[in-house]
């Protein structure tokens, strides 16, 4: 069992083991407000696309999960959709399979590449599990609130994954056990009190977690007998029903 991860750099890196889906940021939560700026902030950052075609994006993705057929400003719905050749639905509804997301207009496949390794599908959640989350993630995440430096965004980055490196687990998210966690039970100094004001600010606003339900794999084998040849199975595991929550084969 296995999955790849793309890197900072653009490459991609094979791992053995299933990946924590909880360290993405769930794109079928787009519509809370909060959730958007986040994936705003990833097609930004990770996506390489200026604000006004992010903002185009988030809105068509947004279009694409509500519920209903009223197009967003700079959104799309089945007037655009039908038009493709061949033609389709806009979903209106949840996203089974991070893949449908290279259906949404203004996502190219370019752009697709490289947000889909940190966005998910699966579960409620409109955080991610800071135990575990890619720095992108947690980029995306603090970008998400006004007035957050880059400078200080930066900074907590090193700071969480240093604490991750030394072996450090959130276990809750109350703020002073999140707060003594990454910064120690002391007074804050002028640069810290910036960083912590943007882990409050996700705290307040439940794009952090610290717990983890959902995890992806791929397992690949050579079939002996018949029709011979490599077959892939992708599948998602639900740690809290101990069930496959999705599985593809191919």
């Amino acid at each position: 069992v296995w999955h790849m991860d793309r890197e900072e750099d653009g490459g991609i890196l094979t791992n053995f083991g299933m990946a924590d889906e909880s360290r993405k940021i769930n794109v079928n939560e787009i519509t809370n407000v909060w959730v958007a700026a986040a994936v705003r902030s990833l097609v930004e950052t990770a996506g390489d696309v200026g604000p006004d075609a992010a903002v185009r994006i988030v809105a068509c993705v947004s279009d694409w999960v509500d519920p209903d057929d009223i197009p967003r400003e700079n959104g799309a719905e089945d007037g655009v959709y039908s038009s493709r050749s061949p033609p389709y639905r806009c979903h209106n509804g949840r996203m089974t399979c991070i893949e449908e997301l290279s259906l949404v207009e203004g996502l190219d496949a370019g752009t697709y590449a490289r947000v889909a390794p940190y966005l998910t599908v699966f579960g409620t959640n409109t955080g991610v599990n800071v135990n575990v989350a890619r720095p992108v993630a947690l980029r995306a995440l603090a970008r998400a609130r006004q007035g957050a430096k880059d400078a200080e965004i930066e900074r907590l980055l090193d700071r969480i994954m240093k604490f991750r490196k030394d072996g450090g687990l959130i276990k809750s998210l109350d703020k002073r056990s999140v707060r003594y966690a990454l910064f120690g039970e002391g007074g804050l100094t002028a640069s810290e009190a910036g960083e912590w004001a943007i882990v409050e600010w996700l705290l307040n606003h439940r794009l952090m977690t610290v717990q983890s339900r959902y995890y992806y794999g791929i397992s690949t084998g050579q079939l002996s007998l018949g029709d011979a040849g490599e077959r892939r199975i992708s599948f998602v595991y639900d740690g809290a029903r101990d069930a496959i929550e999705a599985w593809n084969e191919r």
